[in-house]
């Protein structure tokens, strides 16, 4: 936004002057809140202030500037003027002045809400993010009805600190249970860790209060795969491909859905009807992966896979499609390493990767740490009740489903699968061969203002 057009649209949403100087706590001694001003001098203040905003519009920034400061000698931390000489200063290579002055009434009597707001939003333009969370904390716990406040901190600490990023969002929606971002973006942090069902009635009511948001319906029906409403989460697909039908992750969720619901082959004939039989949008070659290692068809996905993943850093979910499909194939130690590697430093993969990281120390004979690793995964799957449900929440397919089975039953014996023989291909078959060209993504799970992303 131009910063004469900024001016103009605070004028008109300014508060009163005499309301300016909110209650931040006791004020220090040093510095006693002004006085409430008359009203001719309100008036001759919102007389200086159109001025300055007309001086901005002529490109007359001196004069602008000079104005403000009349208003600021005048209503020491006026907070239209503040803000708008702040501006100023920090477009005229006066950067560490403005801070220092926003600095100076922030931390007085004299600050406000919208006052604290900006200064946090400047700290972060000057990649000052902790010091933002400073301000913008301490600002909320003076304002305890700021929502605003809360949800930028709930945004700042994302998915790296989650819990204090869970903690902020739940304070926003107390005062606003409608709050759009707080509840995508608290429904984002659960279903990272894996708390679907907590996740879905956030997105249920973020559908209702956003129901044109793309984005909301897309983790919405993610949530729904994982919690194994296949039905549910298909009729949100078909709707989204009504309006994006070349949409690469619809047609991966639409395929996914069919693939869970325990028709792999109609997954597949969905994705060829829309792209052919060599995709090669990784989203898609995702969806044709897991389709193909459903079937039973662990080589042609893994060699499906291994073209679409630059690496053990490829997304989440295609590398656990394609260590199954190396484990299913007899080659354990490539899978290990595979997930061993992709996990490192990421505690969002974790909950995901661990049951088949224990699959594939079980088939390298380590009993033991295969069943301590289940438990693990157990524990940090909140909607876990049996093996079955793996299929939904990790996206296993039916030879892994029943491994984890066979691995948990008393005095289990690990015999690691034989390479199974390739089935003749019939005519018009649906397979894909051809090469991803890319890494593959995962659901997509978007946040209202920052974007999720599957690694920390």
């Amino acid at each position: 936004m131009r910063l004469y057009t900024l001016v103009i649209a605070l004028a008109i949403l300014s508060l009163p002057i005499t309301a300016a100087a909110q209650d931040a706590g006791p004020p220090p001694a040093e510095k006693p809140a002004r006085a409430p001003l008359s009203a001719k001098e309100q008036k001759l203040i919102a007389k200086k202030l159109e001025q300055a905003g007309e001086a901005l519009k002529a490109k007359q920034v001196e004069k602008s500037e000079k104005l403000l400061r009349e208003v600021l000698a005048k209503a020491p931390g006026h907070e239209l003027a503040t803000i708008q000489l702040a501006e100023i200063l920090a477009k005229t290579d006066r950067h560490d002045k403005a801070m220092e002055m926003l600095e100076g009434v922030c931390n007085g009597p004299l600050a406000t809400e919208r006052l604290i707001v900006f200064y946090g939003a400047m700290l972060e333009r000057s990649r000052r993010q902790e010091d933002a969370k400073t301000v913008l904390a301490r600002g909320a716990d003076s304002f305890k009805g700021n929502v605003a406040m809360r949800v930028r901190l709930g945004q700042l600490h994302g998915l790296g600190d989650r819990a204090t990023a869970e903690k902020w969002y739940k304070e926003a929606l107390a005062l606003e249970k409608l709050n759009r971002t707080a509840l995508n973006n608290l429904a984002v942090i659960y279903t990272t860790d894996a708390r679907y069902s907590d996740a879905a009635p956030l997105l249920e009511t973020y559908g209702r209060t956003n129901p044109n948001a793309a984005s909301g319906r897309f983790n919405l029906a993610s949530t729904y795969l994982a919690l194994g409403k296949t039905a549910e989460a298909e009729a949100i697909y078909d709707k989204l491909l009504v309006a994006r039908p070349n949409d690469a992750f619809a047609i991966q969720g639409k395929a996914m859905c069919l693939t869970l619901a325990g028709k792999p082959d109609e997954a597949r004939k969905v994705i060829v009807g829309k792209v052919g039989n060599k995709p090669t949008a990784p989203q898609v070659v995702y969806g044709m992966g897991l389709a193909l290692l459903f079937e039973g068809k662990a080589k042609e996905a893994e060699e499906l896979l291994t073209h679409a993943i630059a690496g053990p850093r490829g997304q989440t979910w295609s590398v656990l499609a394609r260590a199954e499909s190396l484990r299913q194939l007899g080659r354990a130690s490539e899978a290990e390493k595979l997930l061993t590697e992709h996990m490192e430093g990421s505690n969002i993969a974790r909950p995901h990767a661990l049951p088949y990281l224990a699959l594939v120390r079980r088939d390298l004979g380590k009993n033991q740490e295969a069943r301590a690793l289940l438990n693990e995964a157990f524990g940090l799957q909140r909607d876990y009740k049996s093996p079955e449900d793996l299929k939904f929440l990790v996206r296993m397919p039916p030879a892994g489903v029943g491994a984890v089975k066979t691995a948990l039953a008393p005095d289990a014996v690990a015999v690691p699968p034989s390479t199974p023989a390739i089935p003749a291909k019939k005519d018009g078959c649906a397979c894909a061969t051809g090469s991803g060209g890319g890494n593959i993504l995962p659901m997509l799970l978007l946040l209202g203002v920052f974007a999720l992303r599957r690694k920390t």
